[in-house]
């Protein structure tokens, strides 16, 4: 199982454990993903990839950190996730939302490929370095956010996805692969490009986007 397997795995886990609590049984994780999956194949909308945070954090561009969080950039301290994949944490000016911005082996220093936004509690991310900013939220340029419905999401970025259902909890999964017609991939010279939203209680509560482990 190569690193870009396991990433969309760790990802996928991270997504169903909405209340932030330890990860359960690794078992129970794999069988929970092998039903009530349905692909949604509809030509209304094409897909459009996510790139940024709040217009200003870019995919792939480590020049953007200069306006996303213009405070001493060269210094900016990351957290390891599992002992394999590296970020940096920011807070939102109420403390209520976290946004991680990974950075993958190899990377130019604060050049981040994945942006995980969620909500934070007391204990997420205990004994992590943080960063405190002034934003309200954290949302992507499509104005995808944190509490919207399933509807508004379905709206703003078509139905071309994988849809799966578990209890009150779902996962809505869009891929853009490096073969896609659109070049996108090529263009930044990565495998592939995923967008990944939680809903729990009909509402988002986490959105992970960005591109796929080299």
């Amino acid at each position: 199982m190569n690193k870009q397997i396991i990433f969309i795995i760790i990802a996928i886990i991270s997504l169903f454990n909405s209340d932030n609590q330890p990860t359960v049984k690794w078992n129970n994780i794999t069988k929970g993903l092998t039903y009530n999956i349905y692909y949604n194949k509809s030509d209304k909308k094409a897909f459009v990839p996510d790139i940024t945070v709040n217009n200003k954090l870019y995919l792939n561009d480590y020049k953007s950190i200069d306006s996303f969080y213009p405070i001493n950039v060269d210094s900016l301290c990351v957290n390891m996730e599992q002992d394999i994949y590296a970020f940096c944490l920011f807070l939102n000016s109420s403390h209520t939302q976290y946004l991680k911005a990974f950075t993958y082996e190899g990377a130019l220093k604060n050049e981040f490929s994945l942006f995980e936004i969620g909500y934070l509690n007391e204990e997420l991310f205990k004994g992590s370095k943080k960063y405190h900013t002034d934003y309200i939220s954290f949302e992507t340029e499509s104005q995808l956010a944190l509490g919207m419905t399933l509807d508004s999401v379905l709206d703003i970025k078509g139905d071309k996805c994988v849809f799966q259902k578990r209890g009150r909890d779902s996962l809505i999964v869009y891929r853009i692969g490096i073969d896609d017609v659109s070049g996108f991939c090529k263009k930044y010279n990565m495998p592939g490009y995923s967008l990944y939203l939680s809903i729990n209680n009909s509402k988002v509560n986490k959105i992970v986007y960005g591109f796929e482990y080299p």
